[in-house]
């Protein structure tokens, strides 16, 4: 049994509370040139389902912890780096959210 609770939002303090989607509006190349030791990932709620899928885990459950302001996420999803558009509104305003899954 796995059990976790993932943040899935900005770490760095003042932009952590005035943006928390700042993590995601960099292409990956610039990501990984401005990246340093804890650096939040950018993987969202739905990449770790699939990734535990593709692994082999079962019964795999998320539940949101912390939502992000819709309006929020709604202006700022244009403004997002082109591959984390796709998602949807719930993926990407999911601050943090626990996930579950058995093997």
């Amino acid at each position: 049994i796995m059990v976790n609770e993932v943040d899935s939002g900005a770490h760095t303090g003042l932009i952590r509370r005035l943006d928390p989607l700042n993590h995601l509006r960099y292409s990956d190349m610039v990501w990984n040139l401005l990246r340093f030791d804890g650096s939040p990932n950018r993987l969202r709620m739905s990449d770790y389902q699939k990734i535990l899928g593709v692994l082999g885990f079962k019964e795999i459950e998320t539940k949101q912890i912390m939502v992000l302001d819709k309006e929020y996420v709604k202006k700022s999803k244009p403004h997002l780096a082109e591959r984390f558009r796709k998602y949807s509104d719930e993926d990407i305003g999911t601050k943090s959210f626990y996930l579950l899954a058995t093997k």
